[in-house]
């Protein structure tokens, strides 16, 4: 570590110097405060270690103003001191001092202090490292809320979502000329209350639990009054909304009004009865519905698309991962077969986006997806998807552990090797193979997530398996 060391006491001073360095630890020494303050404003230091009293400003004060000035890097700071007494603590603490030793310093107790330091030190690190990609996922989630929420609200036919209850959650601009309410006016109103007559609430009702209690009902026709008194003939077709456990949560109905069709359709068959020479005009009406009803069809395939696939890679999403995860586990679980899989994080990706800016960035997330969905295309059964902000997760089903490392070299070798226009572009990669001590879910994707962030730490650009880990060789 980087430490910063203040003591009047050349004795002293030389004294914990020699035990640091002999640590490997970087030592600069002040024998002043005011020498001490000025490195402090000119270089940033994990540590700094001062003696209570010092010629000018004390170690009190000196602490004082480094808590006031804040920095790029958090800084652990020591008061040692000769006096003792427990208020003498206290007011260190006060200081905004982390720690505080008694002098003479005894060489164990330093150490311990600097073991302190860097569990305290890595711990701020990883802090700051998750609350940069909370940021970066929120930007990403807030985008592709914005791009769905503008897609559902113009879609050329009704859409309507209801929660559990069949109360009135998304009512789009089809929807609202075609019952003639303002979303306004019928959010979190039960839907059979909104838009049919009294007479005809019971079968709205049913329609709406029917909904609830199924993935889909396709291409029901439905025609009740509604409040107005108008009668329109509705198509209607749903699709299940679920939460990443799979359970409903509540339904999109989608409507196709066919009031028109339905009425040329009447029209035609009493026509076909006075004259055969009509009868082409109504096959090509008949093929113009069947047009509508597979256009219907497609929506419903892309809104389902959209909820399982990642907006920027097009690869699968998180809840698409989790289900799949889900569903390999279970099969390792049962039938005994290997599986493994792989978390893998694009290398300083933060200072890439900063350096060509987030549109370059988003380029880059693209390219490795398109690389990883070629080689993943070569396996049998494997699965790829986005994780979240720059990373990206692998499902391996039948993969030993030996084949998981193998795999993940190739990822990472196809990242590496790829022509990148603006600098060189590299992946972490961290592995985990299933068993008895991993059957959780969350440990699984814990341990794979462990070993990506050793593979970080030991230099990047490498792969690295959670039993390779020195913890787990020991055990």
């Amino acid at each position: 570590m980087r430490i910063l060391l203040v003591d009047d006491d050349p004795v002293s001073l030389a004294t914990v110097q020699r035990v640091l360095e002999n640590e490997q630890h970087s030592v600069m020494c002040c024998s002043n405060g005011e020498d001490a303050w000025l490195a402090l404003q000119r270089e940033n230091f994990e540590v700094v270690l001062s003696d209570w009293f010092l010629p000018g400003i004390d170690g009190l004060e000196l602490c004082r103003r480094l808590r006031g000035i804040g920095g790029p890097i958090y800084t652990y700071f020591v008061i040692f001191t000769a006096i003792e007494g427990s208020d003498k603590m206290a007011e260190a603490i006060s200081a905004g001092a982390d720690d505080f030793l008694r002098k003479p310093i005894i060489p164990a107790d330093l150490y311990a202090r600097m073991e302190i330091a860097q569990r305290v030190l890595r711990m701020n690190d990883e802090v700051r490292r998750k609350s940069v990609e909370m940021e970066q996922l929120g930007g990403v989630l807030q985008v592709s809320n914005r791009r769905i929420s503008e897609m559902f609200r113009n879609l050329p036919i009704p859409v309507v979502t209801i929660g559990d209850e069949g109360l009135i959650m998304e009512w789009n601009s089809a929807a609202e000329s075609l019952f003639r309410l303002k979303t306004h006016e019928v959010w979190m109103k039960p839907l059979w209350e909104v838009i049919v007559s009294s007479r005809n609430q019971r079968a709205a009702r049913e329609l709406v639990w029917a909904a609830l209690g199924t993935d889909m009902i396709a291409n029901e026709s439905w025609c009740y009054t509604l409040r107005d008194g108008r009668k329109p003939h509705l198509m209607i077709s749903t699709f299940a909304l679920k939460s990443p456990t799979g359970d409903v949560i509540g339904s999109a109905i989608c409507m196709v009004d066919i009031t028109q069709q339905k009425r040329l359709e009447r029209e035609l068959k009493v026509e076909l009865k006075r004259s055969k020479d009509l009868s082409q005009s109504l096959e090509v009406k008949t093929e113009e519905l069947q047009g509508k009803n597979m256009a219907l069809q497609e929506l419903s395939e892309q809104l389902e698309l959209l909820a399982t696939t990642d907006g920027l890679t097009g690869l699968n999403n998180y809840r698409t991962f989790k289900k799949k995860l889900n569903e390999a586990m279970t099969q390792a679980r049962e039938q005994g077969m290997p599986l493994s899989i792989i978390l893998t994080d694009v290398d300083k990706f933060k200072t890439f986006n900063d350096e060509f800016g987030h549109l370059v960035g988003d380029e880059v997330l693209r390219k490795v997806a398109a690389i990883f969905k070629t080689k993943i295309a070569r396996t049998d059964h494997g699965f790829i998807g986005r994780y979240g902000g720059e990373e990206f997760v692998a499902i391996l089903p039948h993969a030993t552990r030996d084949e998981a490392l193998e795999f993940a070299e190739i990822l990472r070798a196809g990242v590496e090797k790829e022509h990148w226009p603006w600098r060189q572009v590299t992946s972490s990669f961290g592995i985990a193979t299933w068993s008895p001590e991993l059957d959780d879910e969350e440990e699984f994707v814990k341990a794979a997530d462990t070993a990506l962030y050793h593979a970080k730490e030991s230099g990047r650009n490498r792969s690295w398996h959670f039993d390779q880990l020195p913890q787990n060789k020991a055990a």
